[in-house]
């Protein structure tokens, strides 16, 4: 039976190869932090933008994790307290422009306005755990 003009070919899908993280020579250790009421979950060597840290560029920060999960299993709330997740400032900058455009029908009101937030970029360094406090 031939193939019609609206109908595709038949391909066969494969699923991405999974690698166990293990496997690959990276660490399957990984955090939840939060930062300006957001929570984002962190490993060794990623870079995110966060919301505006007063720290300079190159300086370090610490984080203190909500959530840790690493070779021995996973750890919350109490058992997560002791560890620090450390990370370099890379950039202080503001994101693109949005415009922000309001106005009422009928009423000859109108208001344009532009914002560009603020950000903070960093680069996890190390998840470990840190001095007990108490």
């Amino acid at each position: 039976m031939p193939l019609g003009k609206g109908n595709k070919s038949r391909r066969v899908i494969r699923a991405p190869k999974i690698i166990p993280a293990s496997l690959d020579g990276r660490s399957i250790m990984y955090a939840i932090i939060e930062n300006g009421n957001k929570q984002y979950k962190v490993a060794v060597g990623d870079v995110l933008s966060l919301e505006k840290l007063s720290a300079a560029v190159g300086e370090k920060v610490e984080f203190s994790a909500i959530f840790v999960s690493d070779e021995s299993g996973i750890k919350t709330a109490g058992d997560a307290a002791n560890y620090k997740v450390t990370a370099e400032v890379l950039a202080q900058d503001k994101a693109k422009k949005i415009i922000v455009y309001k106005y009422k029908a009928k009423k000859n009101e109108r208001k344009k306005q532009g914002h560009r937030q603020p950000f903070t970029k960093i680069k996890v360094v190390d998840i470990a755990v840190g001095k007990a406090e108490g």
